[in-house]
């Protein structure tokens, strides 16, 4: 391989690392790829220089027009690929410009590659001055180039002008930034050319960078209320896919701590606090242990999903488990603190069908679920007494048989919202004994 001169390959280790680094990241990152191999392409560029070639110019000019053009698509890629979160007509329209910059870059390739066959002398040297590119040369590739960035740019635009995650949106706008600089290398004389990719990189390094913290910072505080797996979804993909509005088979958890009211009228707001404080974290803990998506903190109740946004099998005995977890985890938190006595936890389940996805309204989002569990699950959390844990009777046909506990058929009950009485059981722990005998405050 005919090596470029020191700056060159300077440059070149440059590229070569960030799109190195780029990949390792996140093997499994499909638009991290595109990118990986955008800026990869770019520092084998910087590496070749088909004029030190003794008698292979034309060789190496060929190889280098095709890392140009793979370059170019590769980042038009990295362009689309992140735009394919936006919804609606704006992501159509952008999808389908990004496409047709990838095909008119692929006929600018073929251009330049018969332009290198048919004449090698003067595509194999560049013009004297600061543009490289000679005026005939720049009439025939410059409208097809033109063209293909004007199409990526338009297609930005359009994704930054609707409604875009805040991490996907600052990736466009820094490829929108650095394309110029980039693209401008080709035409610049070559003792200019490092310069203008070294700016184009620091770009896309500056954005990677302020990329990785807002999804380290993103996902340690969305770790402390989902799941693992939805928690990976978020920093990976944002939100928007996540709110998509369908139907999804679940098992509502409903919590909520008995004589909270009292306590707080005789306690100061920051004893309060830090008590709500230590629930919330067990909730969420509890939550993040058996697959649970905490939906609503309301005062001193909590609403956990199990089954969305992501579905599981086993979601109604994973709920089962969630409810000994969380009950337990409370109750060494009100004994540590010294509130046992007067502060208690009651939780209801309720199996099915619900909708789940984004509410839009008073200019802001919110993620619900809707439907008759959400409901029956709010209502047996509020017969359920301090210690016990109520649930419907799919929820405990579906979660199947258990050694660690057992559910106890109860005398069915009127419910509020329901027509008639609804057959509950209770879920007591085996440790606990299956006669019922619960305290009750």
């Amino acid at each position: 391989m005919p090596f470029a001169e020191q700056a060159h390959l300077v440059v070149a280790m440059m590229a070569i690392g960030t799109g190195l680094a780029s990949w390792l990241t996140n093997r499994s990152d499909h638009i991290n790829r595109a990118l990986a191999l955008c800026l990869l392409a770019i520092g084998v560029v910087q590496a070749i220089d088909p004029s030190q070639a003794a008698g292979g110019a034309v060789f190496w000019s060929l190889v280098t027009e095709l890392l140009e053009a793979t370059a170019i698509v590769a980042g038009v890629e990295w362009g689309r690929r992140i735009g394919r979160t936006a919804r609606g007509r704006r992501g159509l329209i952008a999808h389908v410009l990004f496409r047709v910059s990838q095909l008119l870059v692929i006929i600018w390739l073929g251009l330049g590659l018969g332009y290198i066959l048919i004449a090698p002398e003067q595509a194999t040297s560049d013009a004297s001055g600061l543009v490289k590119v000679r005026g005939v040369e720049f009439a025939i590739f410059a409208p097809v180039l033109g063209s293909a960035m004007l199409m990526s740019a338009i297609a930005i635009v359009l994704l930054l002008s609707g409604r875009l995650d805040s991490t996907d949106a600052l990736r466009l706008r820094m490829l929108y930034l650095a394309a110029p600089f980039l693209i401008g290398a080709l035409v610049v004389s070559h003792h200019l050319e490092p310069y203008l990719v070294v700016i184009g990189l620091v770009i896309l390094s500056a954005s990677s960078v302020r990329y990785l913290t807002i999804l380290g910072r993103r996902g340690a505080f969305m770790g402390q209320f989902l799941s693992p797996q939805v928690a990976q979804e978020v920093r990976r993909h944002g939100l928007d896919h996540l709110l998509e509005r369908r139907r999804a088979l679940v098992t509502v958890v409903v919590a909520d701590l008995r004589g909270f009211s009292a306590y707080a009228r005789d306690r100061s707001s920051d004893a309060v606090f830090e008590l709500l404080e230590a629930f919330y974290q067990a909730v969420g803990r509890a939550a993040r242990n058996h697959g649970g998506t905490v939906k609503d903190h309301a005062g001193d109740g909590v609403l956990i999903l199990v089954g969305a946004p992501f579905a599981l099998s086993d979601h109604a005995h994973r709920a089962v488990e969630l409810a000994f977890d969380l009950q337990q985890a409370v109750q060494a938190v009100l004994e540590q603190g010294g509130h046992a006595a007067e502060v208690g936890l009651g939780i209801g389940l309720a199996t099915g069908h619900v909708t789940v996805g984004a509410l839009h309204g008073a200019g802001r989002l919110e993620y619900a679920a809707v439907g008759n569990p959400v409901v029956l699950a709010s209502r047996l959390c509020n017969r359920a007494a301090d210690g016990e844990v109520l649930a419907d009777v799919r929820t405990r046909d579906q979660a199947g048989q258990s050694e660690r506990w057992v559910a106890i058929d109860q005398p069915s009950e009127p419910l509020k919202g329901f027509p008639g009485p609804v057959p509950i059981c209770a879920l007591r722990l085996q440790s606990l004994g299956a006669t019922g005998e619960t305290s009750r405050r």
